[in-house]
């Protein structure tokens, strides 16, 4: 494990916010890629559905409603991380424009 460098009067560390900014952007992707698989059995559906079944074709449409909203769930969850990343990214470059003699740099 990392020693974790703390300065007199911090309620911080470094290493765990930059552990936490990487955590939230990994985590980001996972989310991602779970609103993408989500979709694709409703392109699956929606490419292999006969035309004429009119009762099969209602229960696409509230499926399809559905899983857009899930995936809408996840993607905007994927911003939310991705912005939880890079905000705490820019709190580390503000400190250490701030206070130069921050263990960030």
């Amino acid at each position: 494990m990392s020693e974790q460098v703390q300065e007199e009067g911090k309620y911080y560390g470094v290493d765990r916010i930059v552990s936490i900014s990487t955590t939230a952007n990994t985590l980001s992707w996972i989310f991602l890629a779970i609103a993408i698989l989500l979709l694709v059995p409703l392109i699956y559906t929606i490419a292999t559905i006969d035309p004429l079944l009119s009762g099969a074709l209602l229960s696409v449409v509230f499926g399809a409603i559905s899983q857009i909203a899930l995936s809408l769930i996840f993607v905007f969850i994927f911003v939310f991380l991705r912005a939880i990343s890079e905000v705490l990214y820019l709190l580390l470059e503000i400190e250490e424009g701030i206070n130069p003699k921050s263990p960030i740099g």
